[in-house]
């Protein structure tokens, strides 16, 4: 790490949760004078109640904290912040970042398929359950409510929010390049960002908000839904509830 020029730290889903959760420490541990940038791909879980009215990813959250003791290892200054009960809020991505201080770029989609499916618990595509359609739109708006407090925070940093049925838009090279927001991939906008090509303060997108449908770059086709991996959904879901149960 000593001979690099510049360093970004990302990760995607609960990878990138971690990046706001470290990328602060990881900077105290490298040699002055190289920057850190870190890209956020999905990361930013919300803190609300499922359709059956819980809060079932503050629990998952809570019961990881718990078991692996990770309060001290967490942002110093998020967790004198809070009161003993409630230091949880910092191994949680949305309350802790508003502690971080090194530049990052959030990348993230509105409707977010893990989220849909496993906070809320939408588990239909929204033409086969009209009914469930304002719960989803209902999250909507939760979720681009509190990605603008996010832009909020730092003008240094940098957000892409999409309007597509995905999770990670960076993981893969598909998404990445072809989902298109104000005139620019995800690639493009990161791109901008990391090399400073635009003006600080100007690395910030947001989708068309006609219908959860209204961007043509996304894929909301029955098909498309079929063809998602239920399985793998399946699996991150099962780590969440075992940890719960532990």
């Amino acid at each position: 790490m000593g001979d690099a020029d510049r360093i970004i730290l990302t990760g995607s889903s609960a990878g990138a949760s971690a990046v706001v959760l470290h990328i602060d420490h990881i900077k105290t541990l490298l040699p002055d004078g190289i920057p850190l940038h870190g890209l956020v791909d999905a990361g930013l879980f919300l803190d609300t109640k499922s359709m059956s009215n819980v809060y079932r990813f503050r629990k998952c959250t809570q019961s990881a904290y718990n078991i692996q003791q990770v309060w001290g290892s967490l942002n110093e200054a998020c967790v004198k912040d809070q009161p003993q009960d409630t230091r949880w809020k910092c191994f949680f991505s949305v309350y802790a970042y508003k502690y971080v201080q090194s530049p990052v770029f959030y990348m993230h989609t509105a409707y977010d398929r893990w989220q849909l499916w496993y906070i809320l618990e939408m588990k239909c595509h929204p033409t086969k359950c009209p009914e469930q359609l304002s719960n989803m739109m209902d999250f909507y708006t939760k979720f681009i409510n509190f990605a603008k407090e996010v832009q909020k925070k730092s003008k240094k940093n940098g957000m892409f929010i999409s309007s597509c049925y995905d999770h990670s838009q960076a993981y893969d090279d598909e998404p990445y390049q072809r989902y298109i927001v104000d005139g620019k991939t995800p690639q493009q906008a990161f791109g901008d960002w990391y090399f400073e090509r635009i003006p600080e303060g100007s690395s910030f997108y947001f989708d068309c908000e006609d219908s959860y449908d209204c961007n043509p770059t996304c894929d909301w086709s029955l098909e498309f839904y079929k063809n998602i991996s239920e399985q793998q959904l399946k699996d991150s879901n099962e780590m969440c509830s075992v940890t719960s149960k532990l």
